[in-house]
């Protein structure tokens, strides 16, 4: 039982990291476009 638990803990936290890191860089890439958009 605790091995299953633990699993299963780990798991959303790793699918967290991962879409911590996906809006990371979606958002970094949105703000190079605003600021090519604007430097022009």
């Amino acid at each position: 039982m605790n091995m299953d638990q633990g699993i299963a803990s780990k798991r959303p936290h790793d699918s967290l990291v991962t879409g911590q890191i996906l809006v990371v860089y979606v958002v970094f890439q949105w703000l190079l476009n605003v600021y090519c958009v604007f430097k022009f």
